[in-house]
């Protein structure tokens, strides 16, 4: 699930919020859709985040992205 969410929070066309996840819009819902389809365990993260991140970003720093606009 980590390493899902940190590909969502590296797609350049999404916003990740630790509270409201991926915070996907209707113009956002079919780049979304496509990414499900392939990554299955991404779904419940549309628009909720994760209570555990804080505690793997810990475990796994170097696997978070670490742009400057994530």
């Amino acid at each position: 699930i980590f390493l899902v969410i940190c590909e969502i929070m590296g797609n350049s066309g999404w916003t990740w919020s630790d509270k409201d996840g991926a915070c996907i819009t209707a113009a956002s819902a079919g780049t979304w859709d496509a990414f499900v389809k392939k990554k299955k365990l991404a779904k419940p993260f549309r628009n909720a985040g994760w209570v555990h991140l804080k505690a793997f970003r810990q475990l796994m720093p170097d696997a978070a992205p670490k742009g400057t606009h994530v």
